[in-house]
């Protein structure tokens, strides 16, 4: 699976950039001459299919020009696009202006193509809509088709946590909360296709009745920032809000976009005050996301990317998924560390010390880090998944916990995962005491690396 990310804006409205006496970043975005408001598109493709599928997320003002300007490079970068730009889906935040300016545009220019449109988002969102393009309202219809020059155009009402398909992606809209000025039924999304996992998730302040597990672990995380300071009068997160989740998520990678800036200003007035005082255009914002440091609590065990999205960007999916398991049994040996993401909201780190025979293993969710040492690991003599080891011993007659872990083989999907998984059942205890007990789903290519690196390091 080919799965491509354009960057179609990164843009609030023009007003919250404020004026070129007090903001570099509106200096910036018109000096670029480009305005375009924050918007993606994904791009994905079956090696069989002859076209690619193209699911908007959002069209505030400039999204269609950037599209159209985008176009041939993508085209001409990937091979596989069709010739038509158009999407063939939309899916809607919120009914904000620089979401959906140009949302009628779209759709004459869908009337006069040789495409269909599928729109998604809320009844609320939707009704919002025909309030302020009152045309609309004889062209969509909510949960209805029409058909206008043998195009189909349907608008799809969704509903938040309630999956829904398009195309070959699995999407999954989770309520937002926009401070005072949220509109009622706005949504991010998470968009998963091909064990690749995507968050759309610009506008917001807090989610509203979220299962945290939906949002752990994506490839891609793409957060909406008002201020580098946290601003919550903005009714958005700020880019020192976006550390705390980009570590809580355990996102590699991230987009920053929907920056402005211009309420950091307010903190000048604080003489004790440190951070950025100022809008900042991009590249001085992303030195100062660079220089930031690791993120607390990641200190070597990850490498976060954090990454001040400009105007057509690309983003191109890792194909681990699609390499064989054979890759994975090979000669390479993988070392006396290896560290794993589960599924849901665990990483596990395991450290080996041949000379001193012991085990260490990290086991860390989005909250709770726990290490736990042991002494002379074994496998068992009769299946090589199932691994035991010694307490520690202390002083005082004090010792730690003992270990029996075990790989279980492939199990069916959970709902959060949504792909089948193996389990690493971890137990450690102290007689019959529990000291941690616990099942932690991961993929089943993890699964091959962990029984290699049991296979390599223990006896």
């Amino acid at each position: 699976m080919q799965i491509t990310v354009r960057i179609n804006g990164v843009d609030p409205k023009i007003s919250e950039l404020g004026e070129e006496g007090n903001s570099e970043r509106i200096f910036e975005v018109k000096k670029q001459n480009i305005i375009s408001n924050t918007s993606c598109s994904i791009f994905s493709k079956n090696e069989h299919d002859q076209n690619a599928s193209h699911v908007l997320v959002d069209v505030g003002n400039g999204v269609i020009s950037s599209i159209e300007r985008g176009f041939p490079s993508l085209r001409d970068g990937t091979s596989y696009l069709s010739d038509s730009h158009l999407p063939n889906a939309l899916l809607i935040t919120h009914s904000h202006d620089d979401h959906i300016a140009e949302l009628p545009s779209l759709i004459e220019k869908i009337t006069n193509s040789s495409k269909n449109l599928q729109i998604f988002c809320t009844e609320q969102c939707y009704e919002q809509i025909v309030q302020k393009f009152p045309h609309l309202s004889s062209i969509i219809s909510s949960n209805s088709t029409s058909v206008i020059n043998n195009n189909t155009i349907s608008v799809n009402v969704i509903y938040p946590n309630n999956n829904f398909k398009v195309d070959n992606l699995s999407i999954t809209p989770i309520l937002a909360d926009h401070g005072s000025n949220t509109p009622a039924g706005s949504v991010i999304y998470v968009v998963d296709i091909d064990n690749i996992k995507i968050v759309f998730g610009w506008d917001f302040l807090s989610l509203v009745g979220v299962d945290e597990n939906i949002l752990w672990n994506p490839d891609l995380l793409i957060l909406g920032t008002n201020s580098y300071n946290p601003h919550p009068e903005t009714g958005m997160i700020s880019v020192s809000d976006a550390y705390s989740l980009i570590r809580q998520w355990n996102a590699k990678e991230s987009y920053i976009v929907h920056y402005s800036g211009l309420a950091d200003l307010v903190d000048a007035k604080n003489q004790w005050f440190r951070g950025p005082t100022k809008p900042m255009t991009s590249e001085e914002l992303q030195k100062v996301v660079d220089s930031s440091g690791p993120i607390s609590g990641a200190e070597n065990l990850y490498s976060f990317k954090i990454t001040v999205a400009k105007e057509g960007m690309l983003w191109h999916s890792k194909t681990q998924f699609e390499e064989p398991l054979e890759k994975y049994n090979g000669s390479d040996k993988i070392g006396n560390e290896l560290l794993i993401e589960g599924l849901e909201k665990y990483v596990l780190k395991f450290e080996h010390n041949s000379i001193e025979d012991n085990l260490r293993i990290m086991v860390e969710d989005r909250i709770n880090r726990r290490d736990l040492s042991f002494v002379r690991p074994h496998k068992d003599s009769n299946n090589d998944n199932i691994v035991y080891a010694e307490a520690v011993k202390g002083g005082m007659r004090t010792c730690g916990p003992e270990l029996r872990m075990e790989v279980l083989n492939t199990i069916p999907q959970s709902a959060q995962s949504r792909e089948d998984s193996a389990v690493v059942r971890m137990h450690a205890y102290k007689g019959k005491k529990d000291v941690y007990k616990n099942d932690i789903r991961i993929n089943n290519l993890d699964a091959v690396r962990l029984k290699r690196y049991l296979q390599e390091n223990l006896t």
